[in-house]
């Protein structure tokens, strides 16, 4: 239901390598009643394939209650009620399989072993829930209500994480039941297995499944808060990031070989990155070019004495080793064709300075009236076999905007999303600049690369930041379709919706998502509590 914004990792890419987890080793878990149901007080994780699953039991004499995941292969679908919620309301597992897994509560962690794609899943109702919203129940109500055009769904939304941190903006939401269209025939609880694409979600290692549904009361939801997964797909493909942290260096130093000359390649996560090396010892005098990698923190020398340097003194995230490419056009080239997320980038301490103040080779960025539309940037192209698939351009410094105020020298990492290149083989970057002569390029050809094929960062378009970290507040989707999803440090109770025509209605989020459905296309502002407004459009 969410409108696409990001990259989708092409699923065409993991054939052969992807990993089927159907819970069939399971079997010998299950008891006489068909479900796993732990001892007297559990907690313990299933372990299928390479998923992890929580569950909690707490039974005494008389009693039982469970919540998190649990697996089965009971075939009960007749019978209504919580006696019956570890059924499938599809008689059994997903195709021929026998088994399948059980998840009870509004938000539910998925944990892989490692870091993969989930390709997809097959997701469905369980018996208790499916036959709540069919016949209605002393807790919840029949779906449609009593004239049938209630306009009632249930909804799991499924969200990737990697190392906590949510991995893209987009979610993918499943109608367990959707009863909003105009046409009552098509109305439908999920009765049946439905397969559900997740290679949009990316590289993660663990996914979060969110219920909301129409139907709440004081205490929350009414709909039995239940739902069944089966044959998870994953592509036994991890994202293979090169960060550089697996190399070896001392102190404030920089790779540098001890031969006369020397043609090596460096090798980090997914990429192979050449290094050409040369030394005159009558000057003494050592020319490179390719690329290098280094953990020098000068931020302030400027000229070719302190090449090796980024403007930052520090790697991405302030990691220690990062990678520096000077050349005019390099290649980074790749274990394996892929698709290649992105990386980040910055000016090394040399370029940086030198479009700042000037040098003897290199002109002052924006003359001396500041007003000179100078540029310099990168463009970044993708191959496979030997063919361009495409290109990405990105600027490290811009002094083109009438508005003296934008212009700038980029001083900090910058994310560079390449994910449009497709699949690809190798990546070629070349520089272009406005200080140029017959020669070439005046402005230095250096650049800084940190993590290289990295999960992407969560735009920051989407992101509001109060005066206080504590108060960060995430929106997504956005634009959004159906529900918005909220994500906070804090707690807020005091949340107003406002449309363009400045009309406020007061909204209570339900387990961090607001239900928009019903609201007209437009663009929307969220007051929360005494902060400023976030901007988000409507589908």
């Amino acid at each position: 239901m969410f409108k696409k914004i990001l990259f989708t990792l092409s699923i065409s890419s993991f054939v052969g390598f992807s990993q089927v987890i159907d819970f069939e080793n399971l079997s010998t878990l299950l008891g006489y009643n068909s479900f796993y149901n732990g001892s007297k007080s559990i907690i313990s994780n299933i372990t299928s394939g390479g998923v992890n699953l929580k569950s909690s039991f707490t039974k005494s004499e008389n009693t039982e209650s469970w919540t998190d995941w649990t697996f089965s292969k009971d075939k009960n679908i007749t019978l209504a009620g919580f006696n019956n919620s570890r059924a499938s309301i599809t008689n059994g597992g997903f195709a021929t399989s026998t088994n399948y897994a059980v998840s009870y509560g509004t938000s539910n962690i998925m944990k892989f072993n490692s870091i993969s794609t989930v390709i997809g899943m097959q997701v469905s109702n369980s018996t208790y829930a499916y036959l709540s919203m069919k016949n209605g129940d002393s807790f919840s109500k029949k779906f449609g209500g009593v004239s049938g055009t209630d306009a009632d769904y249930f909804l799991v939304t499924i969200n990737g994480f990697r190392n906590g941190i949510l991995n893209t903006m987009l979610g993918v939401s499943v109608y367990l039941a959707d009863f909003r269209s105009a046409m009552p025939q098509e109305d439908y609880i999920l009765d049946t297995w439905k397969q559900v694409d997740l290679s949009i979600l990316g590289a993660v290692d663990s996914l979060q499944f969110q219920l909301i549904s129409t139907d709440n009361g004081i205490f929350g939801m009414n709909t039995p808060a239940f739902f069944v997964v089966d044959n998870i797909t994953t592509s036994g493909l991890t994202i293979d990031v090169a960060d550089f942290e697996n190399l070896t260096l001392s102190g404030s130093s920089f790779y540098k070989s001890n031969s006369v000359t020397f043609l090596n390649t460096i090798t980090s996560g997914i990429g192979i990155f050449k290094n050409s090396y040369s030394y005159d010892s009558q000057y003494d005098y050592d020319y490179w070019s390719g690329f290098s990698f280094s953990k020098v923190n000068n931020t302030i020398t400027s000229g070719i004495q302190n090449q090796y340097a980024a403007v930052t003194g520090k790697g991405f995230n302030q990691s220690n080793i990062y990678a520096i490419m000077y050349n005019n056009d390099d290649d980074i080239l790749l274990k394996s064709i892929q698709s290649i997320t992105g990386f980040y980038v910055t000016n090394t301490t040399n370029a940086y300075t030198s479009m700042r103040d000037g040098s003897t080779f290199s002109k002052k960025f924006g003359g001396n009236s500041g007003n000179d539309a100078d540029y310099f940037g990168i463009k970044i192209k993708g191959y496979s076999n030997g063919i361009i698939t495409d290109s990405v351009t990105h600027y490290l410094a811009d002094f083109r905007s009438s508005v003296s105020g934008l212009d700038f020298i980029q001083n900090s990492w910058a994310w560079v999303d390449v994910s449009k290149l497709g699949l690809v083989d190798r990546i070629n970057i070349s520089f272009f600049s406005s200080d140029k002569n017959a020669s070439g390029i005046l402005t230095p050809t250096y650049i800084a690369i940190d993590n290289f094929n990295d999960t992407p960062p969560v735009p920051t378009s989407a992101i509001f930041r109060s005066n206080t970290s504590d108060n960060d507040v995430t929106l997504f989707p956005n634009p959004a379709t159906d529900v918005l999803h909220i994500y906070s440090n804090n707690f807020f109770n005091n949340m107003t919706l406002i449309d363009c025509l400045g009309i406020e209605t007061k909204v209570l989020p339900t387990d961090n998502v607001i239900d928009i459905s019903t609201l007209k296309s437009g663009v929307y502002f969220l007051k929360i509590s005494d902060l400023k407004v976030i901007k988000f459009i409507k589908l």
